[in-house]
Order: structure tokens, then sequence, then C-alpha cells
């Protein structure tokens, strides 16, 4: 089952892929700080799709970090196709410091719910820490269908793990960065 699941998805995402680089193509985002992008083709698709966007001052910051809340917000973006994850605010949640009016909230919840995130503790998700290139490509694996427990994805060697699946899925090729540490926005998107 995982493997029709799979492959399904697999040709719904080139599908994306390959709309997302046509539009591309015709109407890369020109930012400011251009140069200082090297994932560009990730960039601009994201952009495409209004997952990421540049400052209001033409910046795109490719070496910024992003946060575990915005890493859930893109994660939505992408599977829903849309930003307004509102309905989802009055969702319970076993985090306590995801409060229902938090600009998070219903991301954060919607994630949980659909068993993509997880927290640092059980009550504990730490919207506001920056994400790790381990913690996102996780995320990754578990909208792409991956069951933590089938995939042994967990205990002291669910990084490992997840960094030798997610390499084996292509999740961090062209992803230059160290994968244990704050993932900039540009590798964000990459992965």
């Amino acid at each position: 089952m995982l493997d029709a699941k799979w492959q399904h998805l697999k040709k719904v995402l080139a599908l994306v892929m390959a709309f997302a680089m046509a539009f591309t193509m015709m109407a890369g985002a020109a930012y400011t700080d251009q140069a200082d992008i090297v994932a560009t083709e990730a960039v601009d698709m994201l952009n495409t799709l209004g997952v990421m966007t540049g400052d209001p001052d033409g910046k795109f910051r490719p070496n910024d970090t992003i946060t575990r809340a915005e890493a859930a917000r893109m994660i939505y973006s992408i599977r829903t196709n849309s930003d307004n994850a509102d309905s989802y605010k009055s969702m319970q949640t076993t985090f306590k410091d995801v409060p229902a009016d938090a600009w998070y909230a219903g991301y954060v919840k919607h994630c949980q719910a659909a068993g993509i995130v997880s927290g640092t503790s059980a009550t504990t998700f730490e919207p506001s820490r920056d994400v790790t290139g381990v913690e996102l490509a996780l995320m990754c694996l578990r909208v792409m269908g991956y069951d933590p427990a089938k995939a042994d994805i967990g205990g002291s060697t669910w990084s490992t793990k997840t960094v030798s699946l997610a390499t084996e899925a292509g999740l961090l090729d062209g992803v230059n960065c160290t994968i244990t540490a704050a993932c900039p926005r540009q590798y964000a998107a990459q992965i």
C-alpha cells in the first residue's frame, strides 16, 4: 500500500514541480540578494507556489534560518495548497506552548494531527526554535508516507536513520549545509 501511495505521490510531486518550473522560467523572483542564493531553482519554485517569499524590501535572506513554526507553515501550505490554517486553530494539541491565538497554531496543530511533526517533548513543540535540517527532513519523510515506527525512525538513532532515508529519497540532494544545525532558508526550500 505504501508503494502505491509513494508512486502516486511521486507522480503528483513531479507534476507540481514541472508546473512550478515552467512558471519559474518565466517569472523567477528577482531578489536584491539573488547573488547569495545557491538553491535558486528550489527558492524560485517555492516563491512561485507562494510557500516562501522575500521581505517587503526585496531580500530573500537565503542564509537566515527558519523556525519550527515556519517549517510547519511551509508543509501545511504545500500539502493543502493554502496558507490559511485558521480552521485548525481550535484543534486539541498536547503542546502547551502552542496557544490557539498564535499565528502558527493552525499549522502546527494540523501537522501534529497528521503525524508530520512531533515535539521536543510530549508537551513542548518549541515553535520559535530554529528547525534543523534533519528535523525538516524527518517532517518531509512523514509527508511522503514514511511511518517512523516501521522505518525505525525513533529513539537515540532517529537522526542517523532520518539522514540515511532522506539521502536515499533524494531529499538532501543539493543541500550544502550542516544538516544537524539550524536550516538556512534556501536549503529549507531545497529539502
